[in-house]
């Protein structure tokens, strides 16, 4: 009900933490491909933070016959 208001209000600050979090991406693209002597410890740090792999225990949980309907 309140959310066309309150978008109104913050729609210039989701642009700023839009623009802020592709940065903050970007910046951590460039760590993990750094070349150096922590690029190591940089790069396995920030896969295993922004790469998680989804876990694939509830695709296996599930009965096939609900994927054929």
């Amino acid at each position: 009900m309140m959310f066309p208001f309150v978008y109104e209000l913050c729609e210039y600050r989701i642009e700023e933490l839009m623009k802020e979090a592709k940065e903050i991406r970007l910046a951590r693209m460039a760590k993990s491909m750094c070349i150096g002597d922590e690029q190591d410890s940089i790069s396995s740090c920030t896969q295993r933070r922004w790469y998680r792999k989804p876990r694939k225990s509830r695709v296996i949980a599930r009965p096939l016959r609900d994927r054929r309907n």
